[in-house]
This record gives C-alpha cells, structure tokens and sequence, in this order.
C-alpha cells in the first residue's frame, strides 16, 4: 500500500507537479526504520506535556543534560546543538499552545493507526492527546511537533496537517469526547508558530483525496516501473 507521513503529505499539497513526484519517489526510498533527529528535544518536550505541572524546569534540565553529552563525532555535536535549539525555540511558543484546565494528557504508542484515505496509508501520530472540558462539553485534541528548521510551516501546510490530525482522532479517540479545532494543534518548533484545526475541514479533506488518489497513481506507477 502507498504510504505517507502527515508532513509529507502537507509539503505534497503546496507543491509544484514536479516537486509532487520526488516526494513519492522518497517515500517510496525511504527505509521503514529512521531515527528521529529531534529525538532528544521531542522526548522532553513530551515529557513536560505528560507532567501534570508542565514546569519549564523539565526541559531546562534536558538542555542542561546535553551540554554535559560529549559527542562521539562532529555530525553528533551538530545534532547536540540542534536539540538545545529546538528546546529553547519551544520555550518561545509556549504561550501560543492551548491546553484545557485539568486535562488529562496521554502518550501515542508507536503502533499508532494509520489514517487511509484513497488506498494511502498516513502516518499522522501525534505527540500526544489530550481530553477535558471545553464549554461544559468533553472534548478531545491532540499536539503534534513539527521540526523543519529551514523549511517553516505555512498556514496552508499547518491547515493540513491539523485537519488530518482531527481525522485521526475522529477515528480513535472520539470515545472520550468530541473533537474539538481549537485544540488539534501542530507546534512549528523552529518557528515559534502553532497552527489550529481549520473550520473548512471538509474542503480541505477533499484536497488530502485528491492529492492521496495522486499519490496512490504515482505509487503504482514507479513501484511497477522499478520491478521491470
């Protein structure tokens, strides 16, 4: 099956036709296990929208703790320094983030499911989802991180993202709630940007349609090609 990541896909929708098929052709390429590069920021940065005091402190330990890393290469001092940055450009946003008083927060597993739309399967996982009361109603949102520092979300990329999200938790978690836009947010890390769930969530689950009834031609296509 065609598969995809919910960033991907975003960057699928803004693009041009020839940008479209390098993006299936990397996800085609792509190996099914990647570390990611964030690792150490996204962990902490978890960790302090799991803890029910949210301190700050938490993630100034988290940068203090990797000063105190000695990197085995040069690439790993890179990577160092890049995890303190995303660290401090979070605590830059913090503001902007929407969390309901006495929420409960919750940790996605990684075999989270999929969402599939026109045979493609979507890799949206959150970083985490959270349930309580919003106007007297239980509701539902969801965080997720986004780490492009050259490559910024854009409101429509941000609008997209955030609408997938709301799909997903339509899909698993709407036993605890309605979901709810203002509460589906994507956190652009780098640049101190949060995106909320559009009110024009059905013209944009159109334009996933297309665009993944795209992906799944193009998929076949080179998958088939590649076999000879």
């Amino acid at each position: 099956m065609a598969k995809i990541s919910v960033n991907q896909l975003a960057k699928y929708l803004v693009a041009s036709p020839t940008q479209r098929r390098s993006i299936v052709v990397k996800q085609i390429e792509q190996k099914p296990f990647i570390v990611n590069y964030y690792d150490q920021a996204s962990k902490a940065i978890q960790k302090y929208f799991l803890a029910p005091s949210r301190d700050e402190e938490i993630l100034v330990q988290t940068v203090d703790a990797i000063f105190k890393m000695t990197p085995k290469d040069e690439n790993e001092e890179t990577k160092f320094d890049n995890n303190i940055g995303a660290i401090n450009s979070f605590l830059g946003c913090i503001d902007e983030i929407r969390i309901m008083e006495n929420s409960t927060i919750s940790e996605v597993p990684n075999t989270c499911p999929k969402v599939t739309v026109n045979g493609v399967e979507i890799s949206v996982y959150p970083n985490c989802v959270f349930t309580g009361q919003y106007n007297n109603k239980n509701v539902v949102g969801a965080i997720k991180l986004y780490f492009g520092k050259n490559d910024p979300l854009t409101q429509n990329m941000g609008g997209y993202i955030t609408a997938l999200m709301r799909r997903f938790l339509e899909e698993n978690n709407n036993k605890d709630g309605a979901v709810n836009n203002k509460m589906c947010q994507v956190i652009d890390v780098f640049g101190h940007s949060v995106f909320f769930a559009p009110d024009a969530y059905v013209s944009r689950m159109k334009d996933v349609a297309i665009a993944c009834e795209e992906i799944k031609f193009w998929w076949d296509h080179i998958t088939q090609a590649a076999q000879g």
